[in-house]
């Protein structure tokens, strides 16, 4: 699964060490946003997405990735998209998480104030967005905790 998911969202690793070859991160066409009005835009409208679309997008990111037993998918869902998974403790893991791919090119939210999202959990948990404005798999996070009440968007 770790070979799976690094090469979903970083490419090939054996590319990376031959110096010759192109081997960026992969990237995939951006979604056109849906602009609501001067001050609100959807950047990601489920809805517009194909299955291929969705599939060459978004991916599961687990503690898989560091050693973890913890396993999840996500898929689209009529409400958007749906985040299924079992956390596991083993090997000091302890998350699910899914992301998407680089996009090209990528969003500019430069002239917005913030960020919205319709979130629902049915046991009322503690969820994480992470934005990042550079390209690559380290670089700079922005990050916000929330909190969801059980059963409730």
């Amino acid at each position: 699964r770790f070979a799976k998911t690094f090469t979903f969202f970083n490419g090939n690793p054996i590319l990376k060490l031959i110096p010759f070859v192109p081997s960026g991160s992969p990237s995939v066409p951006r979604p056109d946003p849906v602009q609501l009005s001067s001050s609100e835009t959807v950047v990601w409208d489920f809805a517009s997405l194909d299955s291929a679309a969705f599939a060459s997008l978004w991916a599961p990111l687990d503690d898989v990735v560091m050693g973890g037993g913890s396993a999840s998918a996500i898929s689209q869902a009529e409400h958007g998209a749906t985040l299924a998974g079992v956390t596991s403790s083993l090997n000091s893991g302890g998350f699910c998480s899914a992301r998407t791919r680089n996009v090209s090119p990528a969003y500019d939210l430069g002239g917005y104030k913030g960020v919205a999202m319709k979130v629902r959990c049915e046991r009322g948990m503690r969820y994480k967005i992470i934005l990042r404005d550079r390209e690559g798999w380290d670089t700079v996070a922005w990050c916000y905790s929330f909190d969801t009440v059980p059963g409730k968007w």
